[in-house]
Formats: C-alpha cells, structure tokens, sequence
C-alpha cells in the first residue's frame, strides 16, 4: 500500500543547469540530437514521399502561416483558430514500417 504522507508535496526538480553540472548528459544529449537530425535528413534523401500536407489538425482549415522550420518540418499556424501544428508530419504508413531507420 503506498504512504499518503509522502505524497503530500509535489517534487519539485530545478534542473535548469543539470548539462553543466554532469558533463554525461551533456554529451548524451548532443549525440542524440545529432542521431536524430542526421536520421531525419537520411530519410528525406530517400525518392518517395514520406511526409503528408496536412490541414489544421484543431478545425480543418487550410490557410495558413508558416512560423518556423525545424530540420525538414514545417511548423505552421492556423489563420482560422491559431493552433500551431507541423503541417508536413512523416507519414503513418511510413513511420510503423521503417521506425527502426529512426532509432
């Protein structure tokens, strides 16, 4: 049975220096940025298509904004309700049969 007292409190973590503190994470979280990114540009060198332009995924509408570019996704706003979504996501279909490119 778990102890009501010691959840009286909610954990409160400060991590906000935790990468310069432990020079581990640090370097972790570098080589999988670099994972990561170098996997997503290996996929889009590939000849299909493998991301879906898509309407706002909130109402449906499809005018809309761009706001940024993060590696090959394009984040855009909704000028009908402002919800922020990728409106290039990879595809399902794509993801389910090669996640092991990814990872």
């Amino acid at each position: 049975m778990i102890d009501k007292k010691v959840f009286k409190k909610p954990i409160i973590l400060n991590n906000r220096s935790i990468r310069k503190k432990n020079i581990n994470i640090q370097k972790y979280f570098d080589e999988s940025n670099d994972l990561l990114f170098n996997s997503i540009e290996k996929l889009f060198k590939t000849k299909k298509r493998i991301t879906d332009n898509i309407s706002c995924p909130s109402c449906g509408h499809k005018e809309k904004k761009n706001i940024y570019k993060i590696s090959k996704f394009f984040y855009d706003m909704c000028l009908n309700c402002k919800s922020v979504y990728v409106s290039n996501p990879l595809k399902k279909i794509f993801l389910l049969i090669n996640i092991k490119i990814l990872w």
